[in-house]
């Protein structure tokens, strides 16, 4: 806290740390605005199935593992109380959450270690790809992080004061309790407050049952709910037990496309998701260069101020290994908010380090361009309009004012985006078309000729075209397009910087009809 600075004000009266959160908040906005992720028809479809339900219903009862995810639903169900039901409203609780994210960073970290290091700090996990994806579109990643930050900043806070007062304890309990409650996979964080309490850290054992029982407050609260709305008191264990995924994660390391990984090995696939990924950049191996030098500190290891930031290390490591290593989880770029939170948190001061010292301070400058930069290239490589085609679908079915027809898939994925529309479920449908009829399809690339998923015998060698959309080519894609590169990156895994989003056609079946 010795680097902290002074409560200076300037000349309007305004706290230099106020004018930092106002410009975090309005740059993370303006990403936001730029990356627009919206609806993917993913996770956030079960979401918005259980928002519905929380208004439709006298007694929701949650039946997947998605939609007992209460911190997501119920924000969600109020954005749509308030304002409706629509897109914007369904990712409005994700954005808000994803500032309180980088504010809550950058306040952290400006306690610990100054405004410098809360700048580079927040400068860092703003600028990568996985941060605008969470603040564009609705998810638990965001949510289940910010818990799991408060709760571990409020838990130290009070452990490490010598009159901490136990209310705060119960308050951190609590908040680990909200993050559970969000996603089980924040069970990561009480394996590490079991291991702290094992080993006698931070604070005396007895401490820890305080926090422990704050932890359970919300999760008994919703069991009584279940109780009193006719279900059993472990509904949540039973409903996530029954819908929950079981490990994917395999020795042979197929990758997932649309993951960004380059594999998914049961052994590597983790640490290359996080340092081979478009999602993050080099933010890690910046964070990795941050550790060796903290390593290389003496008062880094012993300092008050780095007491916090060992206790977000330790939990990433937990985390990793919990996750991928335990439950065998695919290593999903949005399973990584926290070990992400912790590598800015360790970038932040060692390049406030480098900046204090007048020799180095170019050398920290220069850094933080070349990440930032690498950020926002991983934040165009991930921008190619997903779900495009569902809009599409959706316009032509309102548009053309006939059914239009379409493989299930495509149907179901778009189903919110017709809804939106104010189209009728009538106006989709999913049979084969006959002749006359109209056919909306999906491509794998723009030269492709049938639909990427629909399995059925369709005729389209005479189709009539009426519509299409070729999709959407990063900025990356069009710089390298310009030179000719195309076909040299065509079977290399680098083709995907020059690919472009999946097209879609809209076009009438012709040819005689049966009988």
């Amino acid at each position: 806290m010795s680097q902290n600075l002074e409560s200076e004000r300037l000349v309007l009266g305004v706290r230099p740390e106020v004018v930092c959160i106002f410009l975090i908040i309005l740059i993370s906005l303006s990403l936001f605005r730029a990356v627009a992720i919206g609806h993917i028809a993913s996770d956030d479809m079960s979401y918005i199935v259980a928002a519905r339900g929380w208004l439709d219903q006298e007694a929701f009862v949650p039946q997947s593992h998605w939609t007992v995810r209460h911190t997501v639903t119920l924000p969600m169900a109020l954005s749509f109380w308030l304002f409706g039901d629509g897109e914007w409203q369904s990712v409005l609780p994700s954005l808000l959450y994803s500032l309180a994210l980088v504010s809550s960073v950058f306040l952290i970290m400006c306690r610990y270690f100054g405004i410098v290091a809360a700048l580079f700090g927040s400068a860092a996990l703003v600028s990568t790809g996985l941060y605008s994806e969470i603040g564009t579109g609705a998810n638990a990643d965001v949510a289940e992080a910010l818990f799991v930050l408060l709760g571990l900043y409020i838990f130290y806070d009070s452990a490490t004061r010598k009159n901490g007062r136990t209310s705060r304890l119960f308050a951190a309990g609590l908040l680990i309790g909200l993050a559970l409650l969000t996603r089980e996979t924040a069970a990561a964080v009480v394996a590490t407050l079991v291991l702290l309490f094992l080993f006698g850290s931070y604070t005396a054992r007895w401490r820890y049952l305080v926090v422990g029982l704050g932890f359970l407050v919300p999760l008994v609260v919703e069991s009584l709910y279940y109780v009193a709305v006719g279900e059993g008191a472990f509904h949540r264990f039973e409903t996530v037990m029954a819908t929950a995924g079981g490990p994917e994660l395999t020795i042979a390391g197929d990758v997932r496309e649309g993951t960004g990984n380059i594999t998914d090995n049961r052994l590597i696939g983790p640490f290359a998701a996080l340092l081979i990924n478009n999602e993050f950049g080099l933010i890690f191996w910046f964070a990795s260069a941050a550790g060796i030098a903290f390593l290389w500190n003496r008062r880094a290891q012993d300092g008050h101020e780095y007491g916090f930031l060992w206790l977000l290390m330790w939990a990433s490591l937990v985390w990793v290994g919990f996750l991928f290593y335990i439950l065998g989880l695919r290593p999903l770029p949005r399973y990584m908010v926290v070990p992400l939170v912790t590598a800015a948190f360790m970038i932040g001061p060692w390049l406030a380090g480098l900046f204090r010292n007048v020799v180095r301070r170019r050398l920290s400058i220069a850094l933080l361009v070349m990440l930032v930069l690498a950020g926002l290239l991983g934040i165009d490589l991930s921008n190619k309009s997903p779900r495009h085609p569902e809009r599409l679908l959706a316009e032509w079915a309102d548009k053309y004012r006939e059914p239009v027809h379409a493989e299930p898939e495509f149907v179901r994925r778009a189903y919110n985006f017709l809804r939106w529309k104010g189209v009728s479920p009538d106006s989709v449908r999913t049979e084969a078309p006959n002749p006359g009829d109209l056919y909306a399809l999906r491509l794998e690339r723009r030269d492709a000729v049938s639909d990427s998923t629909d399995m059925r015998a369709v005729d389209l060698e005479n189709a009539e075209a009426l519509d299409s959309w070729d999709g959407n080519r990063t900025l990356t894609g069009r710089l390298l397009g310009l030179v000719g590169v195309d076909e040299r990156l065509r079977d290399t895994p680098l083709f995907r910087l020059v690919q472009y989003g999946e097209p879609a056609r809209l076009v009438r079946i012709v040819g005689e009809k049966d009988g």
